[in-house]
């Protein structure tokens, strides 16, 4: 996977063997015009960025049937996606995607089906990784700044249409931020020390669209989150979209069916198994199938008849309690369908308010209360004009690395992308 082929004298030997070949072989139409040979790595270049498209794509499709041909079929499991192991792969790619920008976006896609196998390697390169984000970033900012001057004549669609070769970097951040599996923690780890650096970059590319989510829906989410963990001194003065994400998570704090509208979504992406003692992922070992879901309710997951047995009486949440409350809830809602459709089915039914804070409580893993104070203290001060207080107050927030906290929760991708309203 790329190893061996960073260094510019390799890519050029590489480059001239395929145009010998090219040349030599009467199958193949001649290339027109002459290259030129020496130091010309343009040939490689272009093979190796197509060749990770392609690989990007067959890892993300994960259906062997659409790649099959008679030469045999694309990779399928993680052995063959990762043939050298997680460590080698993802420092080869790397090192690579100066070379083809495609490279991270294999990267990312194997962060989305195998990310238990490969986010810890990711972290190791996530200095030169977020490096290459943040000077993307920034040119593509230089870039639209030059569209400014007749931005007004055209729609956000113009605009997105000039950058689309910068795609692969804010959909890495989404997948680190919010894929299948993560947790709360590892946007954290993930941007530690580069948080101030990234936020900027994202909102200078983010000013120039008249809609924030026009270029890719998540994007203002990750600025979000970056936001919340800034010192005062930079948080002063926010975009647009971030006050209004603020003032977003007040009211859905406050409504107990959005909150469970929401949760129940990032509780689809979830990979772990139920058993809060467990750990256990999905694909994570060699027969990569799918955990057994609860005949009754249909969402918890299990691993094993043992750790389903565990999690229905354990303490907390017991099963045998959060299934009778989901059994119901499903049979009044679909939590699949649009969350003002089924907030409006929860509402028409009379779910129980308690029942559906219960449920929260069990997705976040603690207690949550509908309060203005249960919202991050940066999007408290931002709303009140008292930006800041806190930090002068000497007073700190407290931050979990383990569950679904509500800094997190708040900004969480909204898959039903088309909703815009509140209720």
């Amino acid at each position: 996977m790329s190893e061996g082929f960073v260094s510019g004298n390799r890519r050029t030997i590489v480059s001239n063997q395929l145009l010998r070949n090219c040349t030599e072989c009467r199958k193949c139409p001649s290339p027109k015009g002459t290259v030129a040979q020496g130091r010309e790595t343009a040939i490689f270049d272009n093979f190796f960025d197509k060749c990770c498209q392609l690989a990007a794509l067959a890892i993300g499709h994960g259906r062997p049937r659409l790649f099959r041909t008679k030469l045999g079929t694309w990779p399928t499991n993680s052995s063959q996606i990762l043939p050298g192991g997680a460590a080698v792969c993802v420092a080869n790619l790397v090192a690579s995607s100066d070379v083809s920008p495609n490279a991270l976006q294999v990267v990312s896609m194997a962060i989305m089906r195998y990310r238990s196998l490969v986010f810890e390697e990711v972290i190791r390169y996530r200095r030169e990784i977020l490096q290459c984000t943040i000077y993307r970033l920034e040119q593509t900012a230089w870039t639209l700044r030059d569209l400014s001057p007749v931005a007004s004549l055209h729609d956000d669609a113009h605009l997105v249409s000039s950058i689309t070769s910068v795609y692969t970097h804010p959909f890495l951040l989404e997948i680190v931020f919010f894929g299948p599996g993560a947790l709360p923690g590892d946007h954290r780890r993930f941007t530690l020390c580069y948080e101030g650096e990234l936020y900027r970059a994202i909102v200078d590319v983010l000013a120039y669209f008249r809609n924030a989510r026009a270029w890719t829906p998540q994007l203002p989410d990750v600025a979000g989150l970056l936001y919340i963990r800034l010192p005062s001194a930079e948080r002063r003065s926010p975009p647009q979209f971030i006050r209004d994400k603020a003032a977003l998570a007040v009211s859905e704090m406050r409504h107990p069916y959005i909150r469970l509208a929401r949760l129940l979504r990032v509780l689809n992406l979830r990979r772990a198994c139920y058993n809060p003692h467990c750990g256990r992922v999905m694909q994570n070992g060699e027969s990569e199938k799918a955990f057994r879901v609860c005949a009754r309710c249909k969402m918890a997951r299990y691993c094993s008849k043992e750790c389903q047995r565990v999690d229905w009486k354990q303490q907390q949440y017991p099963h045998k309690e959060i299934c009778d409350i989901l059994h119901e809830l499903c049979s009044i809602a679909d939590p699949k369908s649009g969350v003002f459709v089924f907030i409006d089915a929860c509402r028409d039914r009379q779910f129980p308010p308690e029942r559906a804070q219960r449920l929260v409580e069990w997705i976040c893993g603690s207690a949550t209360t509908g309060d203005v104070d249960s919202i991050p203290m940066a999007y408290k001060e931002l709303l009140t004009d008292t930006i800041g207080a806190a930090e002068e107050a000497g007073l700190e927030e407290e931050v979990s690395e383990d569950r679904v906290t509500l800094d997190y929760y708040c900004h969480y991708v909204y898959l039903n992308k088309s909703e815009n309203r509140m209720a």
